[in-house]
């Protein structure tokens, strides 16, 4: 009987153990994250230069920094903000071989790669972009009665870069300030400042770990 008894006891801790396995493997917020590469965060980017009469700024994911305007008809940056355009150094905007598209319903920090068959369209025109423009298309919705843009839940920017690697990029906020000194009141805001974070795997992968 007591040898029964071990028996069932032993079978007993063996099953709690797998269980609390399997539950650490499915579970998101245990330590899976520790081997994704770490996220940079840039808060702040002026686009808009009243004194220039200027509304772009160029910026590099691989070097993590404002490019002048100089030089945007190089290789040198990865991506471009205008107004709530965002464009990549590819066809009409830059002589790279930059794409992009636009992830849905995604979480970016746990997001570990892109999707193996990813399609990364590219700056056809000004009217065809690899990142759509308006409300609800790209990576913002435009509240109308406010005239408030917020950048839209779940949204992730894939981009490949202008030497052909890729990165996830994540909106923050439009408006000068991020994260604790924006105004309440829309009409005290400074708009077209960017702040984003994002993530650069140069490996050349579409994987987002170590």
């Amino acid at each position: 009987m007591k040898k029964q008894l071990k028996l069932l006891a032993m079978a007993f801790l063996l099953t709690a153990f797998a269980v609390a396995c399997s539950d650490d493997d499915d579970n998101p917020s245990n330590n899976n994250n520790d081997s994704l590469l770490e996220a940079t965060e840039v808060r702040n980017l002026q686009t808009f230069f009243p004194e220039a009469n200027d509304t772009i700024a160029y910026y590099s994911l691989r070097e993590n920094k404002q490019i002048d305007k100089s030089e945007a008809e190089t290789t040198n940056w990865d991506i471009c903000f205008t107004r709530t355009n965002i464009y990549v150094n590819q066809g009409f905007r830059g002589p790279g071989n930059g794409g992009a598209f636009v992830l849905r319903g995604a979480d970016f920090g746990t997001l570990a790669a892109l999707p193996a068959d990813s399609t990364f369209y590219e700056e056809k025109s000004a009217t065809i972009r690899a990142i759509p423009t308006g409300s609800g298309k790209g990576w913002y919705n435009y509240n109308m009665e406010t005239s408030e843009i917020t950048p839209i839940p779940g949204v992730v920017l894939a981009i490949r870069t202008a030497d052909g690697k890729y990165a996830k990029v994540k909106i923050l906020s439009y408006y000068n300030g991020y994260p604790d000194n924006i105004p309440e009141k829309m009409e005290e805001r400074v708009e077209r400042t960017y702040s984003f974070k994002y993530v650069f795997q140069p490996n050349g992968t579409k994987s987002f770990k170590k």
